[in-house]
């Protein structure tokens, strides 16, 4: 026996291990298996922590054993609840019991009894019992009657009084209100001819009643709302509208009502058109903790031009998008109902409209100081500035406003007015110069230094820089496009305007020089100062090519006067004269004083001392030209021509005494300067 029950010295520690690892990884797997969110265990533990006032070995100890004494005795009570009220409810179903089987005696008991008044009671019994039902069916039948076409006592107040708040019930009894309308409207529209007419005569009639019940419930709602919208919208007199849902949600209601609304829309525009006016006066005059008033800047016109448009701008903006905001819903961007509200509500053309008309309160003073600081203006290249301003401001109005709003269109006149207050400044600066002919009489200083450098004159190189201005302005200006070949109109005009009246009083003064050489260099002087000037700008490159061709034919006239002193000069003046005056056959060396070898000697002397000063002699005549480039063409041309006269001179006489005879040898001896010779000396 001892043997049989013996066991192992391992067998039990190994059992009881694997027991215990067995009970171990179920209560692991229990507590890994329970979720954080579950509800139940953070219901506990919350019930546990507020019941755990220390947390101590003891507590913690004690706490299952408190735990589950709480649970029985919460058992044990409720329990014991229970138990009264199943015995209430058994002796309840005992004594309906008992009811039964009773009724059921009686019927048996008076069916045995069959007397015609016990038939007649019964029948009257019936009778009552089918009563009761019916008046119970027709109490169910008004029940739900009054409360799918009646409001109640409280539901009126919350639609009419004025005392009580427009919130969600309000839209919850109006939306019911109208509901029950449409369905009195829908029941009276059909046309039911098995009705009775004398009930159907008395249903259309409570239809009407109950319609016009509600139509007066409808119109002192609309009223109430349309009331509310006022008294809220008198509060956006701010630089921001602050919409909340309830005014999102009246406007949605309203747009039912399109004369309210238009009133309601009025009243918006004339207090953001007070409002506009009265912050407009404050930013122009008001000098405030953050910034001075804009009239403090009025002595710089295009910043107080730009300060103007750029509030102005910063006001469409908060419009568009306060009217955004009060149209539409916020969330999503998108319309209420529709963007066509019922009654044909277009909140797109409202919105438009009212950013118009309420911006428009702003284009009588906003024109009137603009054109005040333009009209003090006398700067042409400040005036285009503005031009290219009020360009750039009009192109920014444009992504929040139509072309045909009131505001573009005055932007447009204010340009308009800059354009011709600029045609006027330069009008009337070359007024002054043609008042000024005679400036070589009036004034010796003036004079004195115009023959000394033959220099443009200073007015001259002022306009040039005011046109430079207005260039650089077009050039970085929105409406420049470089791959224009021809200039816009206007900008065609601005630069006539500019350069022609004071080139022509130049060529006035020129006129009046007694010198034609100083005359023709001190208008090459201008030319190219204005060419210069302009040669940078695309825009003026028509301009430039009309300049070069009255600069090559002022070149051409000091290549001519060049070339006439040299001739002069260098003695070759009879020879070339009479070679010009008559053909070369019909002349003869010996029948002609001047190619006689006496006079040819004579000329090769003066030739010596003509020639190796001739190129310095002619860099100082055009020493006071501002060009080396008109300097070396003068030059180089005036001298070909010279070279080429004179080798037509030195082909006559060698080719004639050929013809008679002479020695090339014995002409040199007398003629010995050669073409190269004097290409070399004149450094062609």
């Amino acid at each position: 026996m001892a043997e049989q029950l013996s066991f192992s010295p391992g067998s039990i520690p190994a059992s009881k291990y694997t027991l215990a690892d067995t009970v171990i990884t179920t209560k692991l797997s229990q507590i890994l298996s329970t979720s954080y969110t579950d509800s139940h265990l953070r219901d506990a533990l919350l019930a546990l922590d507020l019941r755990t006032k220390t947390n101590t070995i003891e507590t913690r100890r004690s706490l299952r054993a408190k735990t589950e004494d709480e649970i029985v005795k919460t058992h044990g009570a409720i329990i014991n609840k229970f138990s009264g009220f199943a015995a209430n409810l058994e002796e309840i179903g005992a004594n309906i019991t008992q009811l039964n089987v009773e009724f059921k005696q009686m019927e048996h008991l008076l069916g045995k009894i069959s007397t015609p008044e016990t038939r007649e009671v019964i029948t009257h019994n019936k009778q009552l019992t089918q009563d009761a039902q019916d008046n119970y069916d027709q109490q169910i039948l008004l029940e739900t009657f009054q409360k799918t076409f009646f409001i109640t006592v409280e539901e009126e107040d919350i639609l009419t009084a004025p005392t009580l708040p427009v919130d969600d019930s309000f839209f919850t009894v109006l939306s019911k209100v109208k509901n029950i309308y449409e369905d009195c409207q829908a029941l009276l529209a059909i046309d039911d001819n098995s009705q009775d007419p004398a009930t159907g005569s008395t249903e259309q009639m409570s239809g009407i009643m109950i319609m016009n019940r509600m139509s007066s419930y409808l119109d002192s709602a609309y009223d109430k709302l349309f009331y509310k919208v006022q008294r809220d919208l008198k509060a956006f007199s701010g630089e921001n509208i602050r919409v909340d849902r309830g005014i999102q949600r009246s406007f949605n209601v309203l747009s039912e009502r399109p004369a309210l609304l238009d009133n309601i829309v009025a009243s918006l525009l004339s207090s953001r058109q007070k409002s506009l006016s009265a912050e407009f006066m404050n930013t122009l005059t008001v000098e405030s903790s953050f910034h001075k008033p804009l009239d403090f800047y009025a002595y710089d016109c295009l910043r107080y031009v730009g300060d103007l448009l750029a509030w102005v701008h910063s006001v469409i903006i908060n419009e568009r998008e306060n009217l955004d905001i009060l149209f539409y819903a916020s969330k999503n961007n998108q319309a209420l109902a529709s963007d066509v509200i019922p009654g044909q509500f277009i909140i797109v053309d409202t919105i438009n409209d009212l950013v118009d008309k309420t911006t428009g309160v702003l284009i009588k003073p906003l024109k009137t100081r603009i054109e005040q600081s333009v009209s003090s203006q006398t700067s042409p290249s400040q005036l285009y500035k503005l031009m290219v301003l009020i360009d750039f401001y009009q192109s920014m109005y444009l992504k929040y406003l139509h072309p045909e709003f009131q505001l573009i269109l005055t932007l447009g006149h204010i340009r308009q007015f800059v354009l011709r207050t600029l045609d006027r400044c330069l009008q009337d600066r070359a007024v002054v110069i043609r008042d000024n002919s005679n400036l070589l009489n009036s004034s010796s200083s003036t004079v004195a230094s115009l023959l000394e450098d033959l220099t443009p004159p200073e007015f001259l190189s002022e306009i040039i820089n005011e046109l430079k201005a207005i260039l650089n302005a077009f050039e970085s200006s929105l409406t420049y496009d470089p791959t224009l070949d021809t200039p816009p109109a206007e900008m065609k005009h601005i630069i006539e305007s500019s350069v022609e009246p004071y080139l022509e009083y130049c060529r006035r003064i020129a006129s009046d020089m007694n010198n034609l050489a100083q005359a023709e260099i001190f208008l090459l002087n201008c030319y190219d100062s204005t060419k210069v000037g302009l040669q940078l700008y695309k825009v003026a490159a028509y301009k430039i090519n009309h300049l070069n061709s009255r600069i090559s034919e002022l070149r051409q006239v000091l290549v001519d006067i060049l070339y006439n002193r040299f001739i002069r000069s260098s003695g070759l003046k009879p020879q070339i004269n009479i070679l010009e005056n008559f053909e070369a056959k019909l002349i003869k060396i010996s029948g002609t004083e001047e190619f006689k070898p006496e006079v040819l000697a004579e000329l090769s002397f003066s030739l010596d001392d003509f020639l190796p000063s001739a190129l310095m002699d002619c860099r100082t005549f055009l020493f006071k030209l501002t060009s080396p480039e008109d300097v070396e063409i003068i030059l180089n041309d005036s001298f070909k021509r010279f070279a080429d006269s004179f080798e037509r001179v030195e082909s006559f006489i060698l080719n004639n005494y050929k013809e008679e005879g002479m020695p090339l040898d014995e002409v040199r001896s007398f003629f010995p300067r050669t073409t190269a010779d004097v290409k070399i000396l004149l450094d062609l």
